[in-house]
């Protein structure tokens, strides 16, 4: 059983250095992937150093400091690696939709 991280098999002529979080580098003389900000051991199953940000400190997730992005991947990505950016994109996004959504009633009156 591979742990996390790990290659089953690689195919195809033209493999992509993209993995499935968007990350890009991966090391195989040291089996290591950088997130742009520290180090995943796919052999540990965790990051080699802590966060060096804690995002939300009133978000008890946040305090794990070797966990990746709330140890929810599949809702967050972390392509700065350090999360506020994730927080930050998704509260623009909602900032956004709110304005557009006034604008187009406002229209609509």
């Amino acid at each position: 059983m591979l742990s996390e991280g790990q290659v089953r098999y690689r195919n195809g002529s033209l493999p992509t250095r993209y993995t499935y979080t968007g990350q890009y580098t991966y090391l195989d003389d040291f089996g290591l992937y950088f997130y742009n900000a520290r180090w995943y051991d796919p052999q540990l199953g965790r990051f080699t150093q802590p966060d060096s940000l804690i995002p939300d400190p009133a978000e008890p997730l946040s305090w794990e400091r070797y966990a990746y992005v709330r140890n929810n991947p599949l809702k967050f990505s972390d392509p700065s690696g350090h999360c506020p950016w994730c927080i930050t994109i998704g509260l623009g996004a909602l900032i956004g939709a709110g304005v557009t959504y006034g604008v187009q009633v406002a229209a609509n009156v």
